[in-house]
Formats: structure tokens, C-alpha cells, sequence
């Protein structure tokens, strides 16, 4: 008698919980069983389901736990932190979305989502609308920076086509002078040379007191020391393929006043003949000869 009065307080004063469901009928049903077994008679129905939405744990449209309320306050703030304002304009639509998606259990804790979010979804939104026009202007300068360098760089191709001015480097003297890379042909000279012009690099190996030289080809002085370290580190020693420059009347001051043996130079030239040399080895060659029209040595 003693269990079954203590059953049936317990079951008299069980809290309701969130939802109601088959967990709540099972136990209705064993708490029934259990008085009826202890009393020999039907015990009154455990107040198993309260109102509508209410289970044993809980009462609908209670706050959440506060397990479950640091969780969904957790994912709330996650995924406020990657809203599109363009997809996701309001905190309305962002609510919405917010417990459409969410789990049965934590959905009680987006009642007031509304209300509890408003501040800081509107941080967030006025956040990425500052970082996207500081995007927008990096972009927009960037262009306009992109535009006049073309404008610039355009004029200055103008010029030295004009003549208004001389090139500062191989590279602006390869468009005044619409010059090809030649170094093909200091391995492989062509039997006729075509009075072309062509740019190289180069290192001067034999030269006297004539305004000429034999030069070996070489890389820019820019991506002289990776290719020497790529030669050292693959067994090569440097190239063996000439080529000869002479040296016109408006440049011979420049190049006695600075040309030195194993100096490096940017060239220029005109292909104009081919030359005869002997190897080390004895072996008889054919190079290329080049007149300069551009000549610069390294410093």
C-alpha cells in the first residue's frame, strides 16, 4: 500500500515536459502497470500529458535549458557572423531561415529571436556593407592605377617608336627596334644572315684593340646567379655558344671606356655576317655577327 500510494504521488505531481510523444505513453503505461500489480485495482490515469505540447520535462513555449540555450546561442551567433545581407536582408528572414533549420529540441530558445539578435544583426550587416565598399574602392583604385600605367606605358612605346626617346633598358630598346631573341643563332647560325635585328645577353670573352668582340651567350644579368648555381648543381660549365659584335663610330667611345673581359652586356644588333672561330679543342665553328645598335654593360 505504501509503494502504490508513493506511485501514485509521484505520478500525481510529475512535471510536464516540451512535447508530448511515445517516450511520455511508455511511461504512463509502466507507471499504470506497476499500480495496478502493487493494488490489485486499475490506479487513476498518471497525469502522463498535460496540455497540448507539454511532455513530462517540460512545458511548451518554456525558455531552453541552459545547456541547450549556450548551444543555439552558439549557432545563432555562427551563422549571423556569415549572413549574405543580400540573401538574408532582415532579421526577420534570417529568424526564419534560423528555425526552419533548426532541431526540434532547441527551437524554443529562437522564440524571441527576433528581439534577441535585432542588435547585433544589424552590427554585423552595417559591418559587411563597410568591408564590401572598402572592397569596391580598393578594387575601383586598384583599376584606375591599372589604367593609367597602361595610359603611361602606352605613350612611352609612342615616344620611342617617335624617336622622342631613347631606351632606358633591353627591353625598350627591343621595341624601338622591333628586335627578336637571337639566341638560337649563336648555336645555330643561319647560312644567310636576313639583316634583322635581334637582342641577347652576353659575356665578352675575346676582344682587342678593334671595336669588336667575341662574346658567349649568356642569361640577364637579373638571372645570372640561378643560372650559374643550375649549371654548377647539374655538372655544366657555362655555354659555348658565340657570337660576334662590332662595335659602330657612336658607340666605341662607350664600350672602350667600359668593356672588360667576362664583362656581362644587353645587345642589340643587326645580323649582318658570319664569322669563323676556332675551340680550345681546335674545332672550327660558325658565328653569327651582330652590329649594335644598343649596348649596355652591367654594372
Amino acid at each position: 500500500m505504501k509503494f502504490t500510494r508513493f506511485l501514485a504521488l509521484t505520478v500525481a505531481f510529475a512535471p510536464p515536459a516540451v512535447m508530448a510523444g511515445p517516450l511520455d505513453e511508455l511511461l504512463g503505461a509502466a507507471i499504470n502497470e506497476m499500480t495496478k500489480n502493487a493494488s490489485g485495482n486499475s490506479a487513476p490515469a498518471p497525469i502522463a500529458h498535460g496540455k497540448s505540447g507539454d511532455s513530462l520535462f517540460f512545458k511548451a513555449g518554456n525558455t531552453c535549458s541552459g545547456g541547450q540555450e549556450e548551444r543555439a546561442n552558439s549557432w545563432a551567433i555562427r551563422l549571423l557572423n556569415d549572413i549574405n545581407p543580400a540573401k538574408t536582408p532582415t532579421i526577420e528572414s534570417f529568424c526564419s531561415d534560423l528555425r526552419a533549420s533548426t532541431n526540434k529540441l532547441d527551437a524554443p530558445c529562437y522564440a524571441s529571436c527576433e528581439s534577441q539578435y535585432r542588435e547585433y544583426f544589424d552590427q554585423v550587416k552595417e559591418a559587411k556593407r563597410e568591408a564590401e565598399a572598402k572592397r569596391i574602392t580598393v578594387r575601383q583604385e586598384e583599376e584606375r592605377r591599372a589604367a593609367e600605367q597602361q595610359q603611361a606605358e602606352a605613350a612611352r612605346v609612342a615616344a620611342l617608336k617617335a624617336g622622342q626617346v631613347k631606351p632606358s633598358n633591353l627591353k625598350e630598346a627591343t621595341i624601338v627596334y622591333n628586335a627578336e631573341h637571337g639566341g638560337s643563332l649563336a648555336s645555330a647560325p643561319k647560312i644567310r644572315p636576313d639583316g634583322a635585328m635581334y637582342y641577347m645577353n652576353g659575356k665578352i670573352k675575346m676582344a682587342g684593340d678593334k671595336p669588336e668582340f667575341l662574346a658567349a651567350l649568356s642569361s640577364s644579368q637579373d638571372n645570372e646567379l640561378l643560372a650559374n648555381a643550375l649549371r654548377r648543381s647539374r655538372g655544366m660549365g657555362e655555354s659555348t655558344d658565340y657570337f660576334a659584335v662590332i662595335i659602330p663610330d657612336q658607340l666605341q667611345k662607350y664600350y672602350f671606356d667600359g668593356a672588360k673581359i667576362e664583362g656581362g652586356f644587353d645587345l642589340v644588333g643587326r645580323y649582318i655576317s658570319n664569322t669563323k672561330y676556332k675551340t680550345v679543342a681546335g674545332q672550327e665553328k660558325l658565328a653569327p655577327v651582330f652590329e649594335a645598335v644598343y649596348l649596355v654593360f652591367w654594372q
